[in-house]
């Protein structure tokens, strides 16, 4: 497995460090001739040239590309503002923070917006989560369906680590 973080501009360049590990990951510029991504992972957007979640043009480009390539796309949290500007999310069932949800609907009725903790659209390429933490939520769903099942080490990882399933519609709190 390969994880590389893709900028697009010169101060996104160099290295991440990992809190956890200390291990360093190599950056690069988003380039045209990037490969086609199997699964893309988005986190909340933020800029310092811009308000929270507004994506330059070249990101919005990106992640049209990235899109039509991939086999899965997962928003988490925030990270549903890229894919929104860049119109991936019209006509899509989706998910958003809790406190964002009656904004969410006025201001991009072309999405249907449910309060749920992680949705998984009708398409089954775009899932995208309410908060960070539903984000887990979102992530153990989406392996149970990738790689999961009776046997699978994917389904044994998920036992084995108590990763718990919590109900997607918040009727456990």
């Amino acid at each position: 497995m390969s994880f590389e973080h893709k900028g697009t501009t010169s101060s996104s360049i160099g290295s991440l460090k990992l809190a956890v590990t200390g291990k360093r990951l190599r950056t690069s510029r988003l380039k045209p001739r990037c490969p086609p991504l199997d699964i893309v992972l988005m986190g909340a957007h933020w800029s310092d040239h811009a308000a929270a979640g507004t994506p330059t043009q070249a990101e919005i480009e990106f992640v049209r590309k990235a899109y039509k390539e991939c086999t899965a796309y997962i928003s988490i949290c925030g990270g549903m503002m890229v894919p929104l500007h860049a119109g991936l999310l019209d006509g899509k069932t989706c998910t958003a923070p809790r406190l964002l949800l009656d904004a969410m609907k006025k201001d991009y009725p072309s999405v249907d917006w449910v309060e749920r903790r992680y949705v998984k659209d009708k398409d089954g390429k775009i899932w995208t989560s309410g908060t960070l933490l539903n984000g887990l939520d979102l992530m153990r769903a989406f392996v149970h369906e990738t790689w999961g099942g009776a046997g699978t080490l994917a389904e044994q990882l998920l036992y084995d680590g108590a990763w718990p399933v919590r109900d997607a519609e918040y009727k456990d709190v």
